[in-house]
């Protein structure tokens, strides 16, 4: 670094450098040697002032220049007309070749590529007197050694340098690099034009809406969804693509979104648009506050950008490639896209975006159908194959019990393995439908699973002895209790059974055993056999609708494949799990059921019905299928039951009238104007609660069920007749407990 002397500074001849003057009298000695009067002392205090005064200039000076020299930024001074360089830091020395550049020409010190616009400003500014600011002005800068050019990017300013006379003595330039600026901003918007068109050219509706819920900005997609031009929609309120009846409650949900108490709103809406149509769409809304929209940087330029009518992202994008014409209309453009972004940021936004979701719409709507029809036909199916189902199982039955020879009781066995087996198809099949539709409602109470197991045991002895097979049945001595509905765990454990049973070979065996986890309190039923075995691809899909272990025409076990599904489903509906093991084919299958365990109840009521049964009792049916009714009447004439049939409403109120019955037993598809409900509500009016009420009816769904107990019936059942079910029924109400809505029928879905 130089001397201070050799810098900034003003010597015994005048200044040199920077224009700063030290305020020396040089005719202080002419005044003292014309006065005479002064003495030496006089005389050498005064010099000894001036001293200090010019070490002090001279100390300003050094800390004024060590002052440029840190500053980060290429400065000089230029004096005179032909602006030589008196002063030039040591960075913009080394941007220039690394010369010294004080005390040469402005030709001289700045190369040819830069004198051309430069020495145009520097002159403009030594004749005006006047300071010039240029913001991003491109400069390129040739090494003299290795040739290579430089490009720069700079904001500059040129001060001018006056005398103390006021007097524009030189000028004084600063210039800031700033081409890393330039360069996250040009990256930045490339980034903000490649949103654009990701904007533009989504495949779904995006737009920006104000706080007032008017259409701000909108993409071309939207416009296509609402089949409108922009001009026919901006500024608008979007209530008006929204039917009347459904803006009251979206207006609120939008209002909780700006009162911050939703992060989101999300919606299907059916919109108006333009051309007189509708359409489905799935609207979405967010916020876009005015921070989140400073702190990205990039205004709304980088959310709205893309969208019909963003001025303001255009305005500030209209600036891009000022930074390399070094002129000033990039500064005004720029700054006129800052103050249009500053007017938007004021107030919030809320952004929107619309999925036009009609054609999917379409396709559940039609799905929605077809389940609709499905449904009908899968309650008609089981209405209309449960009426011949009846009769033959009413004939079956009637045939035991009147005629006790070898050959009709064999023939009567087999009339009820194959009517109870169609009947359990059909239940199955409505079942899984049912639970797939969360339409099976259960009756949970407290009850011994152990004590269930075995009396399902019982019951399954002789069918698994019969095909050849041994059931095994282990139990602890003790109780545990689980609650869930006693109908449907007992078609869980006959439906494991049967199916354990169905795929093993005699000499086989079929093993129940219950077991208990008293650390994670679950009671687990393990129903294993010796049979056929699965593989591993099967155990996968073991629980899924139709599928049967192998199903070939020469090797079918029969039944429809839903028997583990409709377990599973009702595993589920306990709050319990179901798994199936095996090692492989011919290595047996276990099934392993777990039920929530519940501490022993202290207070158990017996579940059990009274078993009188008043006999001659009054019972008036009424279906209208000739088989079905006429083996109906013979079964309950077996066992002493007095039985008046009527084939429709009509002929009911009629028989009712002058036949007196206590029991009605009343189908529900019957013929003519009045159907069964109607027929139940009219006898339930005439007689009262004295007319024990039960409809025996091929349909079985939940729904079915409350709509018979809606219009006074006292009991559902499903065809075929459970004759024993229908004896309790019968014996608890003789026994004076009275048959409400809330009992459950064995046999009843």
């Amino acid at each position: 670094m130089d001397e201070p002397s050799q810098g900034l500074s003003s010597g015994p001849g005048g200044p040199e450098g920077v224009p700063v003057t030290a305020g020396l009298d040089t005719s202080e000695s002419g005044r003292r040697a014309e006065s005479g009067e002064r003495g030496t002392a006089d005389l050498e205090q005064e010099v000894r002032a001036l001293r200090s005064e010019l070490a002090q200039a001279r100390a300003s000076l050094w800390g004024l220049q060590e002052l440029f020299q840190e500053a980060p930024a290429y400065v000089s001074v230029h004096d005179g007309p032909e602006h030589g360089i008196v002063f030039a830091t040591a960075l913009l020395e080394r941007l220039l070749g690394g010369r010294r550049l004080r005390g040469l020409s402005f030709a001289e010190g700045f190369p040819p590529e830069l004198q051309g616009d430069l020495r145009a400003r520097f002159d403009a500014v030594y004749r005006s007197g006047y300071p010039s600011v240029q913001r991003e002005v491109l400069w390129r800068v040739r090494d003299e050694v290795t040739g290579v050019v430089r490009e720069l990017c700079a904001d500059e300013v040129i001060q001018p340098w006056f005398s103390e006379q006021g007097e524009v003595r030189g000028v004084m330039w600063f210039a800031v690099d700033v081409m890393a600026q330039v360069k996250a901003r040009r990256a930045l918007l490339a980034s903000e034009r490649k949103l654009r068109t990701v904007v533009e050219r989504a495949p779904v509706g995006i737009a920006l809406i104000s706080e007032e819920f008017c259409w701000q900005r909108l993409n071309d997609e939207l416009c296509r969804i609402l089949c409108c031009e922009p001009i026919q929609i901006l500024s608008q309120h979007i209530r008006g693509v929204f039917f009347p009846e459904d803006w009251p409650s979206l207006e609120e949900d939008l209002r909780r979104l700006l009162r911050g108490e939703v992060a989101h709103v999300h919606r299907e809406e059916q919109v108006l648009r333009f051309d007189g149509k509708t359409a489905w769409c799935r609207v979405s809304v967010s916020p876009l506050a005015a921070g989140d929209r400073q702190e990205n940087g990039a205004g709304d330029g980088l959310v709205g950008g893309g969208l019909v009518g963003d001025e303001v992202a255009g305005g500030g994008l209209a600036g891009d490639g000022s930074a390399g014409d070094g002129g000033r209309a990039g500064e005004g453009r720029a700054g006129e896209g800052r103050a249009g972004a500053r007017q938007s940021l004021s107030e919030r936004q809320l952004v929107v975006i619309v999925d036009d979701v009609s054609e999917r719409y379409e396709y559940r709507r039609r799905l929605e159908q077809e389940a609709r029809r499905r449904d009908e036909f899968m309650a008609t199916l089981g209405h209309e194959l449960r009426n011949p189902l009846a009769a033959l199982a009413n004939a079956a039955e009637l045939l035991r019990r009147t005629d006790e020879r070898p050959n009709t009781l064999r023939i009567s066995g087999v009339l009820e393995r194959q009517t109870r087996q169609m009947r359990r198809m059909v239940d199955e099949l409505l079942d899984v439908a049912r639970i797939a539709k969360g339409k099976i409602q259960l009756q949970f109470t407290e009850l011994d699973f152990v004590d269930l197991v075995r009396s399902v045991a019982d019951d399954l002895v002789g069918a698994v002895e019969a095909r050849g097979l041994t059931l095994q049945v282990d139990l602890p001595a003790r109780e545990l209790w689980v609650r869930g509905d006693r109908i449907r765990l007992t078609q869980i454990i006959q439906n494991l059974a049967d199916n354990a049973a169905k795929f093993t070979d005699p000499p086989g065996r079929v093993v129940l055993r219950v077991t208990v986890d008293e650390d994670e309190r679950r009671v687990r039923l393990s129903v294993c056999d010796t049979g056929c075995g699965m593989d591993p691809e099967l155990l996968c899909s073991a629980f899924e609708s139709f599928r049967q272990a192998h199903h070939t025409l020469g090797q079918s076990r029969g039944g429809l494949g839903l028997g583990l599904p409709l377990v599973r489903g009702l595993v589920t509906m306990h709050g319990g799990s179901i798994e199936a093991r095996s090692d492989g084919p011919g290595c047996g299958t276990e099934m392993h059921v777990t039920l929530p365990l519940l501490e022993e109840p202290a207070e158990r009521g017996d579940q059990r019905l009274a078993t009188g049964v008043k006999s001659s009792l009054r019972v008036l049916v009424v279906e209208d299928h000739e088989d079905g009714a006429e083996t109906l009447r013979e079964l309950l004439e077996s066992v002493a039951f007095r039985v008046c049939v009527a084939k429709d409403a009509a002929e009911a109120l009629n028989r009712a009238e002058s036949y007196g019955p206590e029991l009605v037993l009343c189908d529900i598809g019957l013929p003519g104007a009045v159907d069964g409900y109607e027929l139940a509500r009219l006898l339930r009016a005439r007689w009262g609660e004295r007319l024990l009420l039960v409809a025996l009816t091929g349909y079985g769904s939940g729904a079915d069920r409350e709509r018979a107990f809606a219009a006074g019936f006292d009991a559902h059942m499903t065809k075929p007749l459970d004759l024993d079910a229908l004896l309790e029924l019968t014996s608890a109400r003789a026994g004076g407990d009275p048959v409400s809505s809330s009992r459950r029928i064995p046999g009843e879905p």
